[in-house]
């Protein structure tokens, strides 16, 4: 069976093509993922329908390992069959093939198709790295079921090769699945905080509460902000509606931390060619967002720095020059190039999406996104934006996006008798202690903060109570 040698038609010569050992060795040797996220789910395909085919038949194929498929450029093609068990008979020596041993092995390919060799996500040792979030659960857990130690539990070859069709077809979807690109969508590995992390200064750029109980619990809050953390944190600021005080949470929140912390913090416009982070900045350096994207693998901090402004407080921001910023059609790509250069230095990234829906352009920064905080004002129609949007991340299977938002409710255009709902948490499906109420501060209002040190102490209370929760 399948004895005739494998060539590649179609072509001036036709030569054999390479085994998928030879692919997997190639991509191990050159430090990455054999396929892309949307021919790997090809492939995938390809094996299984291959595996479940022969099932049909009655063929179980006695070793099924990476050097028996050759990969095409149409097609998969499953050869050395001669040997395998036939209607229940095996012709070879010792025990026989079960069809449980091929989806062990087949999930075994899976791994490997979709994995980038020598990198480790944390609690994900399983690999995979090409399917990981919300919307890749399904798959990668039927792909753990593969490797099952009880033969029963495991699928069939037929089931799999079902979902994998379901995810290429919904890699079809805009919104559902972000479209291929020669890398990797999300996060393959979390490079450890290597930059030396100065001492934060001793006399804070805002007043504390002066006395008594308030005081304590300020300076134990800010002791546990300067914990150091082995990795940097990723936070996406999105506004429910216009006027939801995003932005000015962003640089207040950044301002902060890097207050508190000594150790640099970045903020950046994180759409593709809207932003309004330039608005905050006075005396600011000429580079953009686009220049950061353009900076060579491994730069050091001083080169990444070079290309941010810095305020008082420590803060550096990235920002879109201001008016008119043409479309960037590799917009995905030069993100991920931002985050990759800047994880070794920065313990915090907040990223300001200025754009009012979270669409599939959201997608690239959503992938990314360690936490996400929820902007919106208290009246009834901000609230409900609010608990739109959450709802919308969940329709689009981002539940731990939604579930564990921050939602920050601001009196926006001014102070106010009302107060945030009771049932407000319950509304939108997050955990009480994940709203954050923050009064109105007229320095706030207009726009255009500079210092911490004109915000009022019960606004700062409230931010330092988002950036400890953060």
């Amino acid at each position: 069976m399948a004895a005739a040698p494998v060539v590649e038609t179609g072509t001036a010569t036709p030569s054999p093509p390479l085994r998928l050992a030879e692919i997997f060795n190639t991509a191990h040797a050159e430090g990455h993922a054999p396929f892309d996220k949307i021919t790997a789910l090809v492939v995938g395909w390809h094996l299984a329908s291959a595996v479940a085919l022969c099932h049909l038949h009655g063929i179980v194929p006695g070793d099924l390992n990476a050097e028996n498929f050759f990969v095409l450029r149409r097609s998969v093609v499953l050869g050395e069959l001669s040997d395998c068990a036939v209607d229940g008979r095996y012709p070879g020596a010792g025990i026989p093939p079960a069809v449980e041993d091929n989806v062990r092995a087949l999930g075994e390919l899976l791994q490997l198709v979709s994995s980038k060799p020598g990198w480790e996500l944390p609690g994900r040792p399983e690999g995979m790295h090409l399917w990981q979030g919300d919307t890749w659960n399904q798959l990668r857990g039927l792909v753990l079921r593969c490797l099952e130690p009880d033969p029963a539990a495991r699928p069939a070859a037929g089931d799999i090769a079902d979902t994998l069709a379901r995810y290429i077809a919904q890699s079809r979807v805009e919104d559902t699945v972000p479209p291929p690109s020669p890398t990797p969508a999300h996060p393959i590995e979390r490079i450890p905080l290597t930059e030396p992390r100065p001492a934060p200064a001793a006399e804070l750029p805002f007043r504390l509460p002066r006395f008594g109980i308030a005081r304590q619990e300020a300076e134990a809050r800010i002791a546990r902000l300067r914990a150091p953390l082995r990795h940097g944190r990723r936070l996406t600021l999105v506004g429910a509606h216009s006027y939801s005080g995003r932005s000015t949470t962003t640089m207040v929140l950044g301002s902060l931390l890097a207050a508190v912390r000594g150790d640099p913090v970045l903020a950046l416009d994180g759409a593709s060619h809207e932003g309004a982070l330039a608005d905050f900045l006075t005396d600011r350096n000429p580079a953009t967002v686009r220049d950061l994207a353009g900076l060579p693998v491994d730069s050091p901090y001083q080169a990444v720095r070079a290309l941010t402004t810095a305020l008082p407080s420590g803060l550096e921001v990235a920002a879109h020059p201001q008016g008119y910023v043409s479309p960037n059609f590799v917009h995905a790509q030069a993100y991920e190039h931002i985050l990759t250069r800047t994880e070794p230095y920065y313990s915090y990234v907040l990223t300001d999406w200025a754009p009012q829906q979270l669409g599939a352009s959201a997608d690239p920064v959503l992938d990314l996104t360690d936490r996400l905080v929820l902007c919106c004002g208290i009246s009834d129609f901000a609230l409900a934006y609010a608990a739109r949007m959450l709802a919308g991340l969940r329709d689009a299977r981002r539940w731990r996006l939604a579930d564990e938002a921050l939602v920050v409710v601001t009196e926006v255009e001014g102070p106010t008798a009302r107060r945030v709902p009771a049932g407000l948490a319950r509304r939108l499906g997050v955990m009480p202690d994940q709203v954050v109420a923050v009064p109105f501060d007229k320095y706030l209002s207009a726009g255009r903060f500079r210092e911490l040190a004109r915000v009022r102490t019960q606004t700062l209370a409230a931010f330092l109570d988002l950036a400890e929760r953060a």
